[in-house]
């Protein structure tokens, strides 16, 4: 719930204001910034973790479907994308974090391997993720930074 600093409006220069309080909601915007670094930094780890799993998937039905290492690299794919959601569904910042920084050293080793074998595909498209899922993680743990940071000041 936003608290409001309700004060007595000081007339500059002779001007009146017909309302005769101001208002101001700090709390309220500091809330607004952390939720919306959260719901990104939510959203586009939850994406990440559902490209992981849906290529986990794919591996299952081509033609090493049968690869014991390719049933594993699916089992821990679509466990990591079930954890997400359960994080989002508990709205937890702090198990989001974890896993958006588990989800850019997934894509990023994943990009590790695409330069390995030379596929270009998948190298830049799991880079992609990796950068953008972890300045998703920087912005939410900045957010709340900031916040606590601004509480202790007042």
């Amino acid at each position: 719930m936003p608290q409001f600093e309700i004060m007595p409006h000081l007339p500059i220069g002779g001007a009146s204001d017909h309302t005769g309080i101001m208002a101001r909601s700090i709390p309220s915007a500091r809330a607004t910034q952390t939720s919306l670094a959260f719901w990104t930094c939510a959203i586009i780890t939850t994406i990440s973790a559902l490209v992981s799993a849906g290529f986990s998937v794919l591996g299952l039905s081509g033609p090493s479907g049968g690869d014991i290492f390719v049933r594993y690299a699916a089992s821990r794919s679509i466990a990591l994308l079930i954890a997400v959601l359960c994080c989002i569904g508990f709205r937890s910042r702090e198990a989001i974090a974890a896993l958006a920084l588990v989800m850019s050293l997934v894509q990023g080793l994943d990009g590790l391997i695409g330069v390995l074998v030379h596929d270009p595909a998948k190298t830049y498209g799991p880079f992609v993720f990796a950068l953008v899922n972890f300045a998703a993680l920087v912005w939410l743990l900045r957010s709340h930074e900031e916040g606590h940071a601004e509480e202790n000041s007042n």
